[in-house]
């Protein structure tokens, strides 16, 4: 008998959002208020807000049809990058000395300046959110209706999906979503919740990886030098550790946090299990007789570069398929300028023509979505379906066929 073939999916939040899972957006209001809640019980200085509003001004600069918006990730990367900033010699950054910035920014107060003051309370704030996140995601989870027509669809979907091929997920949400179509998926922890990273290696192909991290994910100890998995949701889990740092590249610290979140994301992801997950993608990416992408905003360059890196050597590219939403305003793919349509195009390696399926025209991509239709790149075998994630299932025979 003949091995199935094997797909690679990439879930991004998009392919949540349905189940009641926070958009980008929400989580921007969300980290807003925590970190004013923060610093008002603290009195400190709210250096997310800060860093917020720093942000607004950068990129309030750029050309129009390039214009970026500040979001959390971008935001606690940057606080990151303050904390290292006000660190002191000789660790820190170098170019505090360089600009004469021996002290602390002049704009911003710190309850105590002196030393490793300054360090040690944006460190403290960027723990505070880390884990607030993490306990707001495990709520969300816990209080998913298990009937929910969107995980009725998801199942639906990875049920054809597996009855077609071996499939392989690469999570990079920190919901449940993904493990309600699949709870008995290889996940390289084993029944006492420890990571094993040889089996994620010796794997011959399925399961479901988290490669930024999960709700199920908890610190092991006070120490946060590794991470173990819990099945209880309602238990008890450790989320980041602001005593602690684990070393990244240039003498860069970063907390011990069960999330990965922000700039910096190479460096968060050297610790396991992110550092095997991670190498298995790219793996995995190269093998991969399929691939399918729901819900991603192309917005993570370690696996836009996977994903470019492979599909631009294989001497037989892989058939890729994007599960998206497109509104009626939504231009076709060789008309759009924006953050999305670009990183995918680079991320893909497809710059060739895009037309709706079956045709040489280039069509509006709701008419497609109505008509049940792709846009497509045949010389770099890409399908974008625009139907939105969950309304694909009941098209899968279709959209598998693309796939094949």
């Amino acid at each position: 008998m003949a091995r199935k073939k094997r797909l690679l999916m990439i879930l991004g939040a998009g392919s949540s959002v349905a189940c009641g899972m926070p958009s980008v957006a929400e989580i921007n209001t969300l980290m807003a208020s925590w970190a004013r809640e923060f610093a008002e019980t603290w009195q400190f200085t709210n250096f997310y807000d800060r860093v917020w509003r720093a942000l607004e001004r950068h990129l309030a600069s750029g050309f129009q049809s390039a214009r970026q918006s500040p979001n959390f990730e971008r935001a606690l990367g940057d606080l990151l990058a303050l904390m290292h900033w006000v660190r002191p010699s000789p660790e820190g950054s170098a170019l505090a000395t360089l600009f004469e910035q021996t002290q602390p920014p002049p704009n911003l107060s710190f309850i105590n300046s002196d030393r490793y003051g300054p360090y040690i309370e944006v460190k403290t704030m960027i723990a505070h959110l880390a884990a607030r996140l993490a306990c707001e995601m495990r709520k969300r989870c816990i209080a998913m209706p298990t009937d929910l027509r969107a995980l009725e669809q998801w199942r639906a979907m990875l049920r054809a999906l597996r009855g077609r091929f071996d499939v392989a997920i690469y999570n990079l949400n920190y919901d449940t979503v993904a493990l309600s179509g699949w709870p008995d998926a290889f996940t390289g922890f084993d029944i006492d919740g420890r990571f094993d990273p040889a089996a994620v290696y010796r794997r011959d192909w399925e399961g479901i990886f988290h490669l930024h991290g999960s709700v199920h994910f908890s610190l092991a100890n006070s120490l946060g030098d590794h991470i173990v998995w819990r099945n209880d949701l309602k238990g008890a889990f450790l989320d980041s550790n602001d005593r602690f740092a684990d070393y990244g590249s240039d003498g860069k610290d970063f907390l011990p946090t069960t999330l990965i979140a922000g700039g910096f994301k190479l460096d968060q992801l050297l610790t396991e299990p992110f550092q095997a997950y991670r190498a298995a993608l790219t793996r995995d990416i190269a093998l991969a007789d399929a691939i399918m992408i729901g819900g991603y905003g192309f917005g993570d360059t370690h696996v836009n570069r996977a994903l470019c890196c492979a599909l631009a050597l294989s001497r037989a590219r892989p058939p890729v398929l994007v599960l998206d939403w497109a509104g009626p305003q939504t231009e076709p793919m060789d008309v759009r300028q924006d953050a999305w349509a670009r990183e995918l195009r680079q991320a893909l390696f497809a710059s060739s023509p895009f037309v709706g399926a079956g045709t040489s025209v280039i069509e509006m991509p709701a008419v497609l979505a109505e008509q049940g239709r792709c846009e497509v790149s045949s010389a770099h075998r890409v399908a974008i379906w625009y139907g939105g994630f969950g309304d694909a299932a009941p098209l899968i025979d279709r959209l598998t066929h693309w796939l094949h």
